[in-house]
């Protein structure tokens, strides 16, 4: 792993911004290039190959592929959340958020207004791991075969010790970043809407499950 380049593939409400300021304080800045918007994505596919190539990390919200860009050795990692919680906390998220253009278009329209209209909503682990498709073999295959490590919020102890043996971190201390406090527990919601969000997420209900199956293997292995 000492010469691969390694791309994090942080899907949003997964953790992926607390593991984010782990990396970030274990790796130079110059070493770590953020690929979250569209323009920062072309910038970076833009940048001549010596350029690229002295980023350890490329990090950012984007789907897989980036090592498409590359020259040279490269390895994936990401975390996977529950796909129900993942699009609870979102919801509530942006609601905690005024000002924002999410905020504006949501807010006072109720959660199954948001089901409907938002495509977060709607199978977007399988959407980034696919690589903007909604294949659910294809989101698998690619987990399997190019992710050094698919971590699991939920068990983001034990994922960060195995980030730690691939991307050879030292600093783990790490506050809890980006959570929604106080935000309703999923058995204090309507099962309508339970069962909503269910249909929105039944790809990514079987790539999580999935997803788990590769996490014990690689713990076994470690």
């Amino acid at each position: 792993m000492e010469n691969e380049q390694i791309i994090f593939m942080h899907i949003p409400k997964t953790a992926g911004r607390t593991l984010r300021s782990i990396i970030e304080r274990n790796y130079p800045k110059e070493e770590i290039i953020r690929t979250y918007s569209d323009e920062q994505i072309e910038a970076f596919k833009s940048l001549p190959d010596e350029e690229k190539n002295k980023f350890k990390f490329i990090v950012g919200h984007n789907y897989f592929g980036m090592h498409e860009f590359l020259n040279g050795p490269f390895s994936y990692i990401t975390m996977l959340r529950d796909p129900v919680e993942r699009v609870l906390s979102l919801y509530f998220f942006i609601l905690r958020e005024p000002g924002t253009p999410m905020y504006k278009k949501y807010h006072k329209k109720g959660f199954e207004y948001f089901l409907e209209e938002e495509p977060q909503t709607i199978n977007w682990q399988t959407r980034f791991a696919s690589g903007g498709d909604l294949d659910l073999e294809k989101a698998k295959a690619n987990l399997k075969n190019y992710f050094s490590v698919v971590g699991i919020s939920e068990r983001f102890d034990e994922s960060l010790a195995l980030i730690e043996k691939t991307c050879t971190l030292n600093n783990l201390k790490y506050r809890n970043v980006n959570v929604t406090p106080n935000r309703p527990k999923r058995e204090e919601l309507s099962p309508h809407i339970i069962k909503k969000i269910e249909e929105n997420v039944n790809l990514d209900l079987e790539l999580y499950e999935y997803a788990q199956k590769l996490f014990e293997e690689k713990l076994n292995q470690n």
